[in-house]
């Protein structure tokens, strides 16, 4: 397991340990026992074909508790209305580029809600599924966020 203390990195480093010399992993070698308390930050996409199997069918498999909400809150305990939508506009163009590059994708970046609050957030996007195949049946996310004023408060960058 990871000895860095950041959710992204603890999953690329847990994706990277079970990948091997393989391009990714199976998803049946996923465990989410070995992810320990970033469990509750960690989302799971499994991706379908339609018939033809050149249109992938993207599926919300499971969302961690701390995902789980319309409504999250903030380190500060103030409400974040609809926090992974407002993030994640272009998420089917992300899990495109996913299941078509193999790779996972890592990205940092900042947005403002509806209520004009800055909101910074980190997430990673990992491939899982039939290496040999060479198809992606699962996509293994985690994201973590703060509010740009709790950021200033606590003195750094999380």
């Amino acid at each position: 397991m990871s000895t860095r203390n950041r959710l992204t990195d603890i999953l690329l480093d847990y994706w990277e340990e079970v990948r091997g010399d393989r391009r990714y992993p199976p998803f049946d070698e996923f465990d989410k026992k070995k992810l320990g308390s970033v469990w509750d930050n960690v989302f799971i996409i499994s991706v379908t074909y339609l018939t033809g199997g050149t249109h992938p069918v993207f599926h919300n498999e499971y969302i961690g508790k701390n995902l789980d909400h319309e409504w999250l809150k903030n380190n500060s305990g103030k409400y974040v209305r609809e926090l992974v939508v407002g993030m994640l506009d272009s998420v089917y163009e992300k899990y495109n580029n996913i299941i078509n590059g193999c790779e996972p994708l890592y990205e940092e970046n900042a947005f403002q809600n509806k209520e004009g609050k800055a909101l910074k957030y980190r997430q990673v996007l990992l491939p899982f599924g039939d290496h040999d195949a060479g198809e992606v049946t699962h996509i293994v996310g985690g994201m973590r966020f703060i509010a740009d004023d709790e950021l200033e408060k606590i003195g750094g960058d999380k």
